[in-house]
């Protein structure tokens, strides 16, 4: 994801998406500077919301979108600066293997004419908003998309492209409703990072946090949320304001042992 400057070159010289900003002029991209990422799994399907802001560091730019891992999206949306994106272009290798080429995009629901294309590498948009702006000034992306989820028996995973992940998040949430009871989330990615929250009341639903992004590795290529069917783990069970009451209460307890303990010694003369 990035806004990438709009030199001279010609079209076809464009480089490749590739993992972190794509956006370069005389080598320097449009920094991201910060990105927040919530999915909504929803049995068999997620919603996917990344919020990027770019540094405006050029009056005029382009903004790239890779989808060359996106193969299993349902739907697709973006905005910019809280304004709807139509239209727009796709670049993609050329099928006799050369220069890449664009062609028009369909003005609405483009990755439901482009997600099957094994050619496809990224959205792109050259819009008027993008000609005339202010360096030192930030833009705010807005990027929705609906993809599968990845069954097998009673396992169900969420795959994240980390090609959509310029830089490190400030934070990845995700909310989860199935349609049996939860046993438990992981992630390979961040095996001992992952809080899940399976609610009490309604084991379908949960609720997951990464404590610690910066332990996210972009160069693993994916991230990974694994959602495994069956009887609640124990360990995933319990939300931290019921453990805190929980450990106070043994703690009272303990301390009112040691109490009557010490008023029952006898009394030395």
């Amino acid at each position: 994801m990035a806004l990438r400057h709009r030199s001279g070159a010609p079209r076809e010289t464009l480089p490749a998406p590739a993992m972190g900003p794509v956006g370069t002029h005389d080598g320097v991209p449009f920094p991201c500077t910060s990105l927040t990422v919530h999915a909504k799994v929803d049995d068999r399907t997620a919603t996917v919301e990344l919020s990027y802001i770019f540094q405006n560091t050029f009056r005029d730019a382009e903004l790239v979108f890779p989808i060359r891992e996106l193969r299993n999206c349902l739907s697709f949306s973006w905005s910019m600066n809280d304004e709807v994106i139509t239209g727009g272009e796709v670049e993609e290798e050329s099928v006799a293997g050369g220069a890449r080429v664009r062609r028009p995009l369909p003005a609405v629901s483009p990755i439901a004419a482009d997600s099957d294309a094994a050619r496809a590498l990224a959205f792109v948009w050259r819009g008027e908003p993008l000609t005339d702006m202010d360096p030192g000034t930030t833009t705010h992306l807005h990027v929705r998309y609906t993809c599968w989820m990845v069954c097998e028996k009673e396992k169900h995973s969420l795959i994240l492209p980390l090609t959509i992940f310029p830089i490190l998040p400030e934070q990845l949430t995700l909310d989860v409703k199935m349609a049996k009871s939860i046993c438990r989330v992981t992630s390979p990615n961040v095996p001992d990072c992952l809080y899940t929250n399976i609610w009490k009341g309604d084991p379908t639903c949960a609720e997951c946090t990464v404590i610690d992004c910066e332990s996210i590795r972009l160069e693993d290529h994916v991230f990974v949320v694994t959602v495994e069917l069956g009887a609640p783990a124990a360990s995933q069970v319990f939300d931290l304001p019921t453990v805190a009451v929980l450990v106070a209460l043994i703690a009272i307890l303990l301390l009112c042992a040691w109490i009557q303990s010490r008023t029952s010694l006898p009394l030395q003369h």
